[in-house]
């Protein structure tokens, strides 16, 4: 069954874990514990058995993943610290895939920016499926936006490589021709705060309305940018789950 809660939608319930579809326009979780413009917030309302739950950041409860402000899509919410624990696992071992629809304009990255690699570039051309990975590290004021660090040393500037993570984040990117712009379905297991939106950015097909990536964005519109997709073994069983707005 289907419930409505605005501003989010149950997708999926059973007796350990929540799918919703959050709008986009609030957050995934509050910063404090008073806030109530959150999907975590809604959610809880409906099934208070969520902050019973201790997790890894006490006020998030139950909730698994984060996703934008700005992004309408799907979060995973735990209801039991059982399930949570086992969710968290599945995903710090990568496990849990979450797929992105975005519609992007074509225009060359800025100089802050590293050099993107020209084969890879044309393979997304091409429509090809291709593989996008990184180090990542804050930029601009307040560290408001991110940016990638190339794996391929030379291609950073030197003050790049020394803000640079250790980590390597990787996004799974396929390019359809949607008439004058660009339609990416985008696959990621690990993520970083603005990964795939900042991948899409250095690839040259920064999301259409995208305040922060979109270098030559001249009106202000909605950011065509969803969380469209989750899927994860079920630890109880063999099966595996899927869930999709698309």
């Amino acid at each position: 069954m289907i419930y409505n809660i605005m501003p989010i939608k149950i997708i999926y319930d059973c007796e350990n874990f929540l799918v919703i579809d959050k709008s986009a326009g609030i957050c995934s979780a509050p910063l404090n514990e008073n806030e109530t413009d959150n999907a975590l917030f809604f959610a809880i309302q409906k099934y208070p058995e969520i902050k019973k739950i201790d997790s890894k950041k006490k006020i998030e409860y139950g909730l698994i993943h984060r996703i934008d402000t700005a992004t309408r899509g799907l979060l995973l919410i735990a209801k039991n610290q059982s399930s949570y624990n086992n969710l968290i696992k599945l995903q710090n071992e990568n496990k849990i895939e979450k797929e992105y629809t975005a519609f992007c304009s074509k225009q060359n990255p800025d100089s802050t920016f590293p050099v993107f690699e020209k084969k890879i570039y044309q393979n997304l051309i091409e429509g090809k499926t291709v593989s996008v990975k990184s180090y990542f590290r804050s930029f601009s004021k307040k560290g408001s936006q991110v940016r990638p660090v190339s794996l391929i040393k030379e291609n950073n500037i030197e003050s790049a490589l020394k803000k640079s993570g250790k980590k390597v984040y990787e996004t799974i990117i396929q390019l359809e021709k949607n008439n004058s712009s660009y339609m990416a379905n985008c696959r990621i297991t690990n993520g970083f705060r603005h990964q795939v939106r900042c991948h899409l950015a250095w690839c040259g097909f920064p999301v259409q309305g995208d305040i922060l990536y979109e270098r030559d964005l001249t009106n202000i519109s909605p950011m065509k940018f969803e969380a469209t997709g989750l899927s994860f073994p079920d630890w109880e069983s063999s099966k595996k789950f899927h869930f999709s707005i698309r």
